[in-house]
């Protein structure tokens, strides 16, 4: 390698261990999270061109003095750690998309009598309880927290609860209308009172 191309690899190899050390502290222990956007643009508009460009001068450099098969294996170094970091990393975040995008709800049967197919659905998510025993409670992990601002039916955000009581099936509307949009950041406890009545609490 020349001159130049000793110092491109030497950056992209740089470049790359603090694009892994920002993606683990992120994604992996929520640090900067405050800084979360800055993070973001920074990778958009900085990290990622400054890897396109030092790889492309390493595999330039190659190619010229290796030709382009032996070129490509002198790289494949080079694209085998970027590919690996960029897989970490995609792993990162789609872990704590998963992990934050939950919420603790904890159902309590109020009513006299058994209840079956609780439900909880929405924002893409579903939840569900078999059984639940007069004056029982348990506790749920609905995967359905964040908001989907993308959706074209915007009435996916809204959350309900369906359950099978006294021989009938019913089903009450936890967020609905202007609510659907309402910004979940808390656990829930759902209280079913009767036949269709419930109360919502915010823990």
């Amino acid at each position: 390698m020349n001159k130049i191309s000793r110092t491109a690899n030497k950056g992209f190899y740089y470049i790359l261990g603090i694009s892994l050390l920002l993606g683990i502290g992120i994604f992996g222990f929520g640090i900067f999270k405050n800084l979360y956007l800055l993070v973001v643009y920074s990778f958009l508009y900085l990290i990622i061109p400054l890897l396109t460009i030092s790889l492309l001068v390493v595999l330039i450099s190659n190619f010229r003095k290796f030709g382009f098969l032996s070129g490509i294996k002198e790289s494949s170094i080079n694209i085998f750690a970027l590919i690996l970091c960029s897989a970490l990393i995609w792993f990162l975040q789609s872990y704590a998309f998963e992990k934050s995008n939950r919420i603790n709800v904890e159902i309590i049967n109020k009513t006299e009598l058994g209840i079956s197919n609780i439900t909880l659905i929405g924002r893409n998510a579903l939840t569900k309880i078999d059984t639940l025993a007069p004056k029982e409670n348990k506790t749920m992990i609905f995967k359905g927290k964040r908001i989907n601002y993308k959706t074209e039916n915007d009435h996916e955000n809204e959350i309900r609860l369906l359950y099978f009581f006294d021989n009938k099936w019913r089903e009450n509307k936890i967020l609905s209308g202007f609510s659907r949009w309402r910004v979940i950041d808390k656990d829930w406890e759902i209280k079913i009172q009767s036949a269709d009545s419930i109360e919502l609490k915010q823990k």
